[in-house]
C-alpha cells in the first residue's frame, strides 16, 4: 500500500514537473513575442531618426516600446514568483520525503531484528508442520510468502525516497540557478526600460517646443478622420438599406450569401487576419486623451497602425469591394462587406482592387502611403463596422 502511494506521489511530481516546463514555455514564448515586437519598433524609429519632423512619430514608438518592456519585465516578476512558489514546494516535500523516509527506515529495522530472531529455517518449516489443520498450514505458508514479500518492498520503498530527496535536492539547485539568471534578465530590462523612458522624456521636451505645430498636425488628421467618418456613414447607411441588402444577396446568388459570410465572419471574432504582416497600433479605438499631450483629446473611429514604408494592405477576410473613395488627408479608402460586416482600410496608395470586386482573405488591396515630407511615417487606419456600428478592431483580429 506504502509502495503505491509512493507511486502515485510520484506520477503527481512528474506530472508538476511537466506542468512547470509548460508554464516556463509560455513565458518564455512571450518573451520572444515581445522582443519581435520591440525589434519592429527599432526599425521604425530608425526610419523616423532620418526624419526631422517626426517628433508625433518618435514618440508613438517609444510609447509602445516602452509598453512592451513593461510587459517583457512583468513575465520575468510572474516566473520567479512561480519559481519561488516551486522552491518553496519542493522543500516542504523535502521534508515530507525525510519524515516517510525515517518511518520506513523504523519499520524495515524492526523487521530486519524479527528476521534474524526467526532465521532459522528450522523455525519456519515447524511454524508451517505445528498447524493443526491443512488449511492453517497453507495460510501460514501465504503469511510467509506475504511477509518476504513485504520486506522486499519495503526496501523498494526505502530506495524510490532515496532516489526522490536526491532528485529534488538537484531540482531545488536548479531552481536557484535559473531564479538569479531571470532576476539578472529582469535588471538588465529594467535598465532598458529605464533608458527608453528617459528618452520619451527628451522627446517630449523637444516636441514641447513646437507644441503648437503639433497640435495644428493633430487638428488636420482629425478633420481629415471626420470627413471620412461622414462619408463612410453615410455610405454604410446606404448598404444597409433593404434594396441594397437584397441586391447583394441576389449578386452573390451561387456563391456565399450575406447571411453565410456574417456567420462565418462572427466566428473569426479575435482570429480574423491581420491587414498588414507586422505593426505598431499607435492610436486605439475610442475616445482618449492623447499619450504624450493630456491636454489634447483624440477620438478613432479604428486603430492606426504604424508600419515600415512599403508595407503591403491585406483584405482581412473574404467579402466585396463596395467603394474605393479619395479623402483629403487620408489618400484612398477601401470599404469591403463581409454580410452584415465591414472593414475599412485608408491612407492607401497604388490601390489594386474595384468596387463590386469580390476579394479573398489575404489579398492584396494596396500600399499605405508613406509621408516622406512630414514625419516619413506609413500608417494604416483601420476600422471595422457591423451594419452601423463601430467595432474595436484589436477584439477581432488576430495579434501581429
Amino acid at each position: 500500500m506504502r509502495l503505491k502511494k509512493i507511486h502515485i506521489g510520484l506520477f503527481f511530481i512528474l506530472l508538476s514537473n511537466f506542468s512547470f516546463s509548460q508554464n516556463s514555455d509560455t513565458y518564455r514564448a512571450k518573451r520572444e513575442k515581445l522582443f519581435d515586437r520591440i525589434n519592429f519598433a527599432d526599425e521604425l524609429l530608425s526610419e523616423a531618426d532620418n526624419f526631422k519632423n517626426n517628433a508625433l512619430v518618435r514618440l508613438k514608438i517609444i510609447k509602445n516600446k516602452i509598453s512592451y518592456r513593461k510587459a517583457v519585465v512583468e513575465t520575468f516578476n510572474k516566473e520567479i514568483s512561480y519559481i519561488d512558489g516551486r522552491i518553496e514546494s519542493l522543500k516542504l516535500e523535502q521534508l515530507e520525503l525525510a519524515d516517510e523516509l525515517r518511518e520506513i527506515k523504523k519499520e524495515y529495522e524492526q523487521l530486519i531484528y524479527y528476521a534474524y530472531k526467526n532465521k532459522s529455517a528450522y523455525h519456519k518449516l515447524m511454524f508451517i508442520l505445528s498447524a493443526e489443520t491443512f488449511m492453517q498450514a497453507y495460510k501460514r505458508l501465504k503469511y510467509l510468502e506475504q511477509y518476504t514479500n513485504y520486506r522486499r518492498k519495503q526496501v523498494e520503498s526505502i530506495v524510490l525516497k532515496n532516489a526522490r530527496i536526491e532528485k529534488n535536492i538537484a531540482e531545488l539547485e536548479e531552481q536557484k540557478v535559473k531564479k538569479l539568471s531571470l532576476i539578472d534578465n529582469r535588471l538588465r530590462e529594467q535598465e532598458f526600460l529605464e533608458a527608453e523612458e528617459l528618452k520619451e522624456e527628451q522627446v517630449m521636451a523637444s516636441a514641447g517646443q513646437d507644441y503648437e505645430a503639433l497640435e495644428g498636425t493633430l487638428l488636420t488628421g482629425k478633420k481629415s478622420s471626420s470627413l471620412l467618418d461622414f462619408s463612410i456613414n453615410q455610405i454604410v447607411t446606404d448598404l444597409n438599406s433593404d434594396a441594397a441588402t437584397a441586391l447583394a444577396t441576389a449578386e452573390l446568388s451561387g456563391k456565399e450569401s450575406d447571411k453565410i459570410l456574417t456567420r462565418k465572419f462572427k466566428e473569426k471574432q479575435g482570429k480574423l487576419s491581420s491587414p498588414v504582416e507586422k505593426g505598431l497600433v499607435v492610436y486605439a479605438f475610442g475616445e482618449h486623451e492623447h499619450p504624450n499631450f493630456p491636454n489634447l483629446i483624440v477620438r478613432n473611429d479604428g486603430i492606426d497602425i504604424l508600419t515600415v514604408s512599403g508595407s503591403i494592405v491585406r483584405a482581412i477576410f473574404t467579402g466585396k469591394v463596395m467603394k474605393v473613395i479619395d479623402i483629403p488627408g487620408l489618400n484612398k479608402s477601401v470599404l469591403v462587406k463581409h454580410g452584415d460586416y465591414y472593414s475599412l482600410y485608408s491612407n492607401l496608395i497604388n490601390v489594386n482592387v474595384s468596387e463590386n470586386e469580390l476579394v479573398g482573405e489575404g489579398q492584396e488591396i494596396g500600399i499605405i502611403f508613406t509621408d516622406r515630407f512630414e514625419d516619413n511615417s506609413s500608417i494604416l487606419k483601420f476600422q471595422l463596422w457591423e451594419k452601423k456600428e463601430k467595432l474595436n478592431p484589436e477584439e477581432w483580429l488576430i495579434e501581429f
